[in-house]
């Protein structure tokens, strides 16, 4: 029970496999008993892609730290592919001008390793150990702690600071689940409750980030309502792509520089109050159990390092295709219909299987009314808000990426045609045909007959 409780608290991997080693050790050095086999499904861990940067986006990132120390040391990890404990530790002797080689020490594993060193990263490096006058030890050293290595810490915070200045801002992804007596109620009275529980999300949002535990602004919200889960049932949630940008007020804007866009535990209690009025004002007598007041709500809220696009690429399966692929159905015949599904707790693929009827029913009740908008767009993505968000999209682009609002330089003339010595024209004209060139070398070697076979 403890551990299921852990995992509907969405607790994640590591801190769950901390608790179950734990419970462990417990058992077998505290109270010498057998250690019981634990039915609960360990969480599967999330394994994001990372975010690539182009060659502008790079130069933007490096031209953004300051201080020339860590640039020159921030230019050599991206340059050469160190880990920051490589660089920071990096010696002249590590250096090898001849071979353009560099030397990492203490890497994966405690190996040592070789990497290329680029010519303009040996011209950097060269200029740097003439104007700190060093000539042996260590390359990079501490201005508050002279003689010693520069922290890991302060070039990972350097480079943050960094990226806050001069990448563009990223996107949030996030994803609430209401309790059973709130999808119920949506799935009864789709057209409407459908509709109010993707305005309390928005609603609570927008209300949260205003505050003063928020980023202080107006956010864009992209919405988009998804009521299947992969056995086909019905846990009605909402999905949600936010740019990492606040509108303010008066028309200024800011960039969402850390990894957190709301408090979340702030967030469920705004949502829950939002959307129990809202339910209640639409649905006269809608009374949820005192339990939706007393256990935290599935909410998620995190940053989109694998990217907008891989997130819009998700969202789309939902408006596209249907609930069910027909790739999964196992079975289909009047007696029994059974389609294959991931149990995404075990991990395992599991099978479902019932009566024609049923699997009807079951498939239909995703089936939304005619003309309900399942993609929503609030804040400054509002479509009545289009003239505001074309600016804050210029504004962005102006001060973090000018050079694509630069004017498009003139093509430049072309030569004038040069004109044929023997008769004067321009034109080509065709006067000798060569015969085809033979390689040479490569056919060039006498042919020999194959030995005979002994007898």
């Amino acid at each position: 029970m403890y551990l299921e409780g852990l995992l509907e608290r969405g607790m994640a991997p590591a801190t769950f496999g901390h608790h179950l080693a734990a419970i462990r050790f417990f058992y077998t050095h505290v109270i010498p008993r057998e250690f019981p086999i634990l039915a609960a499904a360990r969480p599967r861990r999330q394994d994001g892609l990372p975010d690539v940067l182009s060659v502008a986006e790079v130069h933007a990132l490096l031209h953004a730290v300051h201080e020339r120390v860590l640039f020159v040391l921030s230019a050599t990890l991206y340059a050469c592919g160190l880990r920051r404990s490589e660089g920071v530790s990096l010696g002249v002797g590590d250096l090898d001008p001849d071979r353009r080689l560099v030397r990492g020490r203490g890497g994966k594993g405690g190996r040592d390793r070789f990497v290329p060193l680029p010519g303009r990263l040996q011209q950097l490096l060269d200029g740097h150990l003439q104007a700190e006058a060093i000539e042996s030890g260590l390359v990079f050293r501490s201005r508050v702690k002279p003689g010693q290595a520069v922290a890991a810490d302060t070039v990972a915070k350097a480079l943050r600071a960094a990226a806050a200045e001069a990448l563009p801002g990223r996107y949030f992804r996030a994803i609430v689940t209401v309790p059973s007596a709130y999808s119920l109620a949506v799935r009864e009275r789709p057209r409407r409750l459908a509709g109010e529980l993707m305005e309390a999300v928005a609603e609570a949002l927008q209300q949260v980030a205003g505050g003063r535990h928020g980023p202080g602004g107006q956010l864009g919200i992209l919405v988009v309502l998804h009521t299947w889960g992969r056995n086909l049932g019905w846990p009605a949630h909402v999905h949600c792509l936010i740019p990492g940008v606040v509108l303010h007020a008066e028309g200024t804007f800011a960039r969402i520089a850390t990894r957190f866009l709301v408090p979340i535990r702030a967030f469920r209690e705004v949502l829950r109050a939002i959307l129990t009025r809202r339910f209640r004002a639409a649905l006269p007598g809608f009374d949820p159990p005192g339990q939706v007041w007393r256990t935290p709500w599935n909410v998620q809220i995190r940053p989109c390092d694998e990217g907008p696009r891989t997130v819009l690429k998700y969202l789309t399966r939902y408006v596209r295709s249907g609930p069910l692929h027909e790739s999964q159905i196992v079975q289909a015949d009047d007696t029994q219909v059974a389609f294959r599904y991931l149990d995404h707790r075990s991990g395992t693929v599991q099978v479902w299987r019932g009566l024609p009827s049923a699997f009807v029913a079951r498939y239909l009740q995703h089936a939304l009314p005619y003309r309900f908008h399942r993609i929503r767009h609030y804040g400054f993505h509002a479509p009545g808000r289009r003239r505001d968000l074309r600016a804050l999209q210029v504004a962005l682009i102006a001060r973090y990426r000018p050079d694509v609002l630069a004017p498009t330089p003139a093509p430049r003339p072309a030569p004038p045609p040069q004109p044929c010595p023997h008769c004067g024209s321009t034109r080509p004209r065709l006067r000798t045909r060569l015969p085809p060139s033979r390689p040479t070398g490569l056919y060039d070697i006498p042919w020999r007959a194959p030995p005979a076979a002994s007898p």
